[in-house]
Order: structure tokens, then C-alpha cells, then sequence
């Protein structure tokens, strides 16, 4: 059994400019910050390493959150089967970092995207949606993570189920795309740990000598 610290690796300042800076990487390039579980846990993991020395690696599977128990709304990347019961199984995938006994998901405050972009909403469903889920971060205990999602009572409440063969093809089919080396130099280069001050822009230039501005977004 993991044997976590009783602190999280992360403080709230540190986990908040880590998303933002990886949100904002991603949405300028994967348009889709509710689908970008991979990005966000590499990048993350990467970040950790180098800049907080922490021992954070990534994981992936199935995994499922409560985010309000009353409008019962839980966003979950299980398979469902024909009666309605969820399942483990490769057809359905999340990532995230693991790190000190304790389980991180960077993209926990995009879940908000990640429901409505699974779902195919209407524009009403998608508002009702985004007033009742908030923007919070995720940092638990990997014991507080094990279990049944028939188990999730209140909002917070997760199981994450990790499978390390489909943890392994992940990682290595997205460092087959040669521009993920580049990105992730291009965080690197521009986060800054805490204390540290960051700068609000980053300017990056491709192959064809041509110059792009990217401003970080920054969100509460």
C-alpha cells in the first residue's frame, strides 16, 4: 500500500499556476481543455519533476468524480454496460498524476468541459452545468481514491482505477508526436516555481520563422 504524506504535494498556489499555465498550453494547442487528460498529466508530471522535485508520475484508466450529489452530477470515464452499471475496461480512459501516495489531477478544473463535451448538451443543459460545477482542484490520498463509484456520496468523493499496460501505450504514443518534446520545453521555459514571479506571455517561434504570443490564462 502507498504510504502518503499527510500533507499534498502541492499547495493551492502551486497546483493553481501549474493548471494555468498547462491549460493555457493546451487550449492554444489541443482546443479542447475538457479532453486533454494526457496533456495535462504529462506536462503536470514534468513541471513537478523538474521544478518542485517531486516524484510525480502518470497513470491512467478509468476513473469517476461527484461533483454534486443533489443534482447527482459526477463526470466518469467508466464503461457503462447494458444494465447501467459502470465498469473498468480500455474503451473508456482518463489520466493523471500520482505522486507521494497521493493521487493529482491537473485537469480537475476543466471537469466542468469534460462533462459537457461527453454529453452533447443543449445550450441550456450546458449553462445549468457550468452554474452547479465549480473550478476546484484535486489532490486526495490514494486510499481515499479506491473503491466502487456506487460508493460516491458527496462532491469530492472519486475512484480512479489505474491499469499500468494502458498507462505505458499511452505515454509512448503521445511521445511518438515529435511537438510534444516542444511543448514541453516550451513549459519548462516559461513556469516559474513559487516564489518565483512568471511572465504573463510567452512568445514561441516555428519553423517558418513566424512568431506567436501566448498569454497565460489565469483562472480563479
Amino acid at each position: 500500500m502507498n504510504k502518503n504524506k499527510k500533507s499534498p504535494p502541492l499547495t493551492f498556489a502551486q497546483y493553481q499556476r501549474l493548471y494555468n499555465v498547462v491549460h493555457t498550453l493546451a487550449n492554444h494547442w489541443t482546443k479542447d481543455s475538457g479532453r486533454s487528460c494526457v496533456f495535462f498529466s504529462i506536462l503536470g508530471a514534468v513541471l513537478m519533476n523538474k521544478h518542485y522535485k517531486r516524484d510525480a508520475k502518470v497513470a491512467c484508466g478509468n476513473g469517476a468524480v461527484m461533483l454534486d450529489q443533489k443534482a447527482e452530477m459526477a463526470v466518469s470515464w467508466f464503461v457503462q454496460n447494458a444494465d447501467g452499471s459502470l465498469a473498468a475496461g480500455p474503451e473508456a480512459l482518463h489520466a493523471w498524476i500520482v505522486c507521494d501516495g497521493w493521487l493529482v489531477d491537473l485537469m480537475a478544473p476543466n471537469y466542468r468541459e469534460a462533462l459537457i463535451g461527453s454529453t452533447g448538451m443543449d445550450t441550456e443543459a450546458q449553462e445549468l452545468t457550468a452554474s452547479i460545477v465549480p473550478r476546484m482542484m484535486l489532490q486526495k490520498p490514494l486510499d481515499q481514491t479506491e473503491g466502487s463509484p456506487d460508493q460516491m456520496m458527496k462532491a469530492g468523493d472519486c475512484v480512479f482505477v489505474p491499469h499500468n499496460d494502458v498507462t505505458s501505450s499511452v505515454i509512448d504514443t503521445a511521445f511518438e508526436r515529435p511537438q510534444l518534446e516542444d511543448i514541453i520545453n516550451i513549459a519548462l521555459a516559461w513556469h516559474r516555481p513559487l516564489p518565483n514571479s512568471m511572465a504573463p506571455a510567452i512568445s514561441i517561434t516555428n519553423d517558418l520563422g513566424e512568431i506567436t504570443t501566448i498569454n497565460l490564462i489565469k483562472r480563479d
